[in-house]
């Protein structure tokens, strides 16, 4: 594990949030501010699972991708992130007892 991916586990344990910036697909900086909730190695590469806070959507960000990193002083709650990712779809089918009669 490299110095970045250290400090990436120190923000998951501590529940910290994260501001970063990465390349994204088409070779683009983006600045997000993330929850980081795991960090995983698929196929030789890092990855952290984290909730985007520009998203508002749980994203997987490659650790190759990042070029900066700061583990912030703010702290996330796991129970708000449960709460948050509870959000129904607007687009789900709606379960058969909840439809209108036409």
């Amino acid at each position: 594990m490299t110095k970045k991916e250290e400090a990436f586990q120190v923000a998951i344990n501590q529940f910290s949030k994260m501001d970063i910036i990465y390349v994204n697909k088409e070779g683009v900086r983006r600045k997000r501010r993330i929850w980081p909730l795991e960090l995983h190695n698929t196929q030789g590469k890092w990855r952290c699972l984290a909730w985007c806070e520009h998203a508002q959507a749980i994203r997987t960000f490659i650790m190759a991708s990042t070029i900066s990193y700061k583990v912030t002083a703010r702290k996330f709650d796991k129970d708000q992130l449960e709460t948050i990712m509870v959000k129904p779809d607007p687009l789900a089918e709606k379960p058969d007892h909840l439809k209108m009669e036409q």
